[in-house]
This record gives structure tokens, sequence and C-alpha cells, in this order.
């Protein structure tokens, strides 16, 4: 046999074997764990993608019922394993069952393929989704909106839990109109006395002044303060403050509230992104940037009260559930 001929055979031999390698490989992933899981489930939808993995929409045969499936992939987390905020999300998620909060059905861990599974039950859409397609929201509305937000709230205080991100994406929905708080991947369980917490928290658009400021021993006032910009997003079909830098959101909240001083905000001066320098805003009446509150004074009422620079001022989610506007509806939950 001429040296060419054996060398073409050992490469037709080698082709063959990774052919047979490949196969093999194939089979066994076919066995795993993850995919004998994943049989329980079918009519599985892409909802949405993430730094970490996917949102799928399935029907779970075992439940009889249609689930969504947070699907992470560690390998995407380079060597720090389980991302924090899925320990964390996990961890809050099983102590906080309420209505008004999305429920977690199941956790499964498969080692092998390094991933996770988070199975939690189904919404129609998130609040972002539903504001894009209604444009116009009925007062009436809006109130169911606040007042489950502000309940699934009002239970994660009295667990001492802060949700620390919400806004309208983290807003989840069904067609009854039943809301639940969603995404506690950055929530933190407080004790007495408040500790120090890291700034960098919140979405933007809905991140309160103290944390614009540096304080870093903030409370249950900055999601206070995030209901108040989702309840005057959902007023005027817009996010209420769209700043593009932390500076320029905190000159947004000065020209609608006026600039702060060590009498209106005990402190102030003395938080590390206090400027003497800020300009000196008069403020703005709510009703100008909101002219449908003028219907309706004690929705107005409500929304100012959430909206105060100073977090101390800010009522508490229970508080807030005992406001008159709420009588109409209250007794419906």
């Amino acid at each position: 046999m001429s040296r060419l001929n054996k060398i073409l055979k050992q490469v037709l031999k080698d082709e063959i074997s990774i052919i047979q390698y490949r196969d093999m490989q194939i089979e066994q992933e076919e066995n795993t764990q993850y995919n004998k899981f994943m049989q329980n489930f079918s009519k599985e939808e892409k909802l949405g993608e993430g730094t970490y993995g996917i949102v799928t929409r399935a029907f779970d045969k075992k439940r009889g019922k249609v689930v969504a499936i947070k699907k992470l992939k560690l390998d995407n987390c380079d060597d720090e394993g389980v991302p924090s905020t899925t320990i964390r999300e996990i961890a809050i998620l099983q102590k906080l069952k309420h209505g008004n909060i999305i429920n977690l059905l199941e956790v499964k861990y498969f080692m092998q393929e390094k991933k996770i599974l988070l199975i939690f039950e189904s919404m129609q859409c998130d609040l972002r989704k539903y504001l894009d397609k209604n444009q116009t929201l009925s007062l009436n509305t809006i109130k169911l909106i606040i007042y489950q937000i502000l309940l699934g709230l009002s239970f994660c205080h009295s667990r001492r839990v802060l949700h620390r991100d919400l806004k309208p994406q983290n807003i989840l929905l069904n067609e009854t109109m039943t809301i639940k708080l969603a995404d506690f991947g950055l929530s933190r369980v407080f004790p007495f006395p408040m500790p120090k917490f890291t700034k960098e928290i919140a979405t933007l658009w809905y991140r309160a002044p103290e944390l614009m400021l540096g304080d870093d021993n903030y409370g249950t006032g900055v999601d206070i303060w995030a209901v108040g910009c989702i309840m005057a997003e959902c007023l005027i079909g817009r996010p209420l403050l769209a700043g593009d830098s932390q500076v320029d959101m905190l000159f947004k909240m000065m020209e609608l509230l006026g600039t702060p001083n060590d009498n209106t905000y005990v402190g102030l001066s003395k938080l590390p992104h206090f400027k003497v320098t800020f300009p000196k805003f008069q403020g703005k009446d709510l009703i100008e940037v909101i002219p449908v509150l003028e219907h309706d004074r004690k929705a107005l009422e409500i929304l100012q009260s959430m909206l105060q620079f100073n977090p101390g001022k800010r009522p508490q989610a229970k508080e807030l559930l005992k406001h008159n506007w709420f009588d109409d509806i209250r007794n419906n939950f």
C-alpha cells in the first residue's frame, strides 16, 4: 500500500471516529436529566432573553396548566457560579407567598448541563407592554393597578423585604387584571437598625432621589417613590422622569418638585452627592404635568404623598392602602 493510500485510510478512519463520537454525544445529550425533565412540558415558546438565559412559556403536563420557565445558563457566569441575583430571588420568593407577588412553583438544578430552571406561574404580560398597547387608561383601572401593587409591596415590607427595582417591566398582570410583583433579583432583606446598602439599584427612571444623592442608609421609601413614578406613567402614558444620567435625573426631580434644602429634607447637605451649587428650582404643580388629576383630587393627593423628595415624608405602603382614594375598591380584595 502506497504512503498516500495509508494517509487517506487513516483520515477516513479518523472521520468515522469523529462521526461516531458526535453520535454518542447526541445520544448522551438526549438522555440527560435536563432533557428528561423538559419532557414534562409542551408547546414551549420564547418570551425573552437576558444575560444569563431565557424565559419561555410552556404547558406543564404535571400541573395541567401553562407556566413560565426562567432558564439560567451558569456557563455564562464565568467563575462566579450561580448569580447572586438568582440566589437572592429564590431565597426571597420562597418566603413571600401573597396573591400580588409572583408565585415561584419549583426550582430545578442540573449540574451536568450547568442550568437552573425557575418555574413560575404564567401571567399574560408585564405592565410596560400593557401600557404600550393601551395608551390611555381610565382612572379606575389605574386605581386597581396601584392598589394591588401596594398590597404586594406592603406584604414585602411587612416581611422586611425591599424590592428595590420596581418598574413597569417588573409588574405582571393577567386577563382578569390581577397584578403581581416580579423579578426580585435586586431585593434585599433589611434588619433593624437599617444597615448601609449599595446605592446602585433600581432602574434610573424609577430611582428615588436619596439614591441619586448617595444615601446608603435608605429604606422602604425607595419602593414608594417607584410606585409614584409608575402611577404617574399610567396617568400620562410615558415615564414621568426620563433622564439620561443621575445628574440629569436629579435636575428633573428638582424641576418638578422644587430644589430641597436642610429645612425640607433634614440631613440633605451631608449626603455625598449634594452640591450647594444645585440650581434653585421652584417646582411645578403636578396638575400642570398631569392634567387629568384635576378631575380626581384624591388621586392627586396620594401621588403627591409618594413623590416627595424627603423619604421620611413618604407614607408606608400599609398607610397608603388606607387612603380614601381606594374606598370604592377596597372590599374587592
